[in-house]
């Protein structure tokens, strides 16, 4: 006798708040631990996400062992990355994630389990400067001065 595919799984988040500056990369460590009866492979998608440009990087599938088999682990960790938006001067944005999890049996995807869901927040708070204008800003003060400094020589 053969059981079927017994779909038990959990999602922790070691934070489900993170706060960065703009133009930053976030990281969201998910543990995920299988309790079924057998290899269960993790899917990832991105279901809610905020308007704007906001750029997410959902993991890739993520195989684990059943705690049954007494082969490899059962648990394991997957990074879903958030890459904050940024404009010019200070910066004040919010930005919800939702991400689904979704269990099917390794050797016979037909057989899915219920999906799991994670939420995550992303507090973006800081000042952006851009790379090129104080370079021109600086020059352009540099060159402002000297051309005072020549204009006083004469």
């Amino acid at each position: 006798v053969t059981a079927d595919y017994y779909s038990v799984n959990q999602v922790k988040l070691a934070s489900k708040l993170k706060q960065s500056g703009p133009q930053k990369q976030v990281p969201f460590e998910m543990e995920i631990t299988n309790f079924g009866n057998a290899r269960t492979a993790y899917t990832f998608e991105v279901s809610n996400k905020p308007s704007g440009k906001w750029n997410a990087l959902p993991p890739e599938v993520l195989l684990l062992d059943s705690p049954n088999s007494g082969q490899g682990s059962n648990v394991n960790t997957a990074i879903f990355t958030v890459a904050t938006p940024f404009k010019n001067g200070w910066n004040n944005l919010e930005g919800s994630y939702t991400v689904t999890i979704s269990p099917s049996a390794a050797d016979n995807p037909e057989k899915v389990g219920t999906p799991l869901s994670a939420n995550m927040l992303v507090r973006v708070r800081g000042v952006y400067v851009p790379t090129l204008e104080p370079v021109i800003m600086l020059g352009a003060m540099l060159g402002s001065a000297l051309l005072l400094r020549l204009r006083k020589d004469e």
